[in-house]
């Protein structure tokens, strides 16, 4: 007696052979293949002689493509761009590899050549990462649970954490002088410069600025709340709004009710990105170059230097997941600051998980 039944997608067989059950993955969507499967697996229970089963095999691209159409779908949209850039790394070095028998040889070989190419050890750690996830996942990707699939990469980083450990984080920040440069760089494009500033006073990640929705925006308590599904600590906070951030935005979306405040209506979608547009205005300025991450952690040195915020304060307003995080994204300001800042009490509004605000 023998049956299939679906288990994740996939097809499974179960046999019973000489009053024994068996069960296996028949490793496949498609019913009629595996019918086919499963007649040749039959066959294998009863005959003492091994019967090849055609079954695909698990090489690195195919566990790729599981992982892309399966798991990336679950992502926000950067983490999906970081992941992809790194997939396609490892599989010009792991391509026809057999993705079950991974070791750290295979490592060292994709470290060697990817310092060969002149890449940050940083790059490489995340590229390993990516790597360890896809293995971690391939049981379920495969819809195998009883799968072993071997994954070196959390012990190879550990043994190399001297050498691929991250980048030190920047440490660049705009004065108010050059802020004042920058915002009169900009007066003639009303878009940029309403998001320059509101990047200053808010410190919100890029993508949560751009895709800031107007039902998130509350003029009337002068704060904003980012959504847990839009954070990328994946926990939803609220960040209090300065008197600027509360005129531009009230005038961006006068008399709309629904849907982004900042569109672009050229596609009517969100902005994404200002890049070109910032490097024009930096060149105007005449300042030092900056990226748009940098005008964020402006923010974050202003709320502890001219706010004098305690450090928990500024790490809830910034949406960091724990307070060291921001004390070494930090470092670089006087450690005399810092201290202070760490022993201060939390400012009258603090940003919390759950997005309600509480009193200090």
């Amino acid at each position: 007696m023998a049956s299939i039944y679906l288990r994740s997608s996939v097809y499974w067989g179960r046999a019973t052979v000489a009053g024994v059950e068996h069960r296996k993955s028949l490793e496949t969507a498609s019913r009629p293949e595996a019918e086919s499967r499963l007649k040749q697996w039959v066959e294998y229970l009863k005959n003492p002689q091994p019967v090849a089963i055609e079954l695909p095999e698990r090489t690195f691209e195919s566990l790729a493509m599981l992982f892309i159409d399966k798991h990336l779908p679950r992502l926000k949209p950067n983490s999906i761009k970081r992941y992809e850039q790194s997939i396609r790394r490892l599989i010009a070095l792991y391509e026809g590899r057999d993705a079950m028998r991974f070791t750290a040889a295979a490592l060292a070989e994709f470290e060697t050549a990817r310092r060969a190419q002149g890449v940050q050890p940083a790059t490489i750690r995340r590229d390993l990462a990516c790597l360890s996830s896809m293995l971690s996942l391939a049981p379920e990707l495969w819809g195998d649970d009883d799968l072993v699939v071997a994954n070196p990469v959390p012990a190879y980083l550990k043994r190399h954490r001297k050498t691929l450990r991250e980048g030190e984080p920047g440490k660049r920040y705009l004065t108010k002088h050059e802020e004042v440069a920058l915002l009169e760089a900009v007066k003639d494009i009303p878009v940029l410069w309403q998001n320059i500033a509101v990047a200053i006073d808010t410190g919100l990640r890029s993508m949560e600025q751009f895709a800031l929705r107007i039902k998130n925006v509350d003029l009337v308590r002068e704060r904003i709340t980012v959504p847990a599904d839009e954070a990328k600590s994946h926990l939803s906070r609220t960040v209090p709004l300065r008197k600027r951030s509360v005129e531009i935005l009230r005038e961006v979306i006068a008399g709309r009710k629904t849907g982004y405040v900042w569109t672009n209506p050229a596609t009517g979608k969100h902005y994404t990105r200002f890049t070109r547009g910032l490097a024009g205005a930096v060149k105007r300025a005449g300042v030092e170059p900056i990226v748009w991450h940098d005008l964020r952690r402006t923010c974050g040195c202003r709320l502890l230097q001219d706010d004098q915020m305690a450090l928990a304060g500024v790490s809830r307003w910034l949406g960091h997941q724990t307070v060291a995080q921001t004390q070494r994204a930090y470092a670089f300001l006087e450690i005399d600051n810092l201290h202070d800042a760490i022993r201060r009490d939390p400012p009258v509004l603090l940003a919390v998980p759950g997005g309600h605000a509480k009193t200090g």
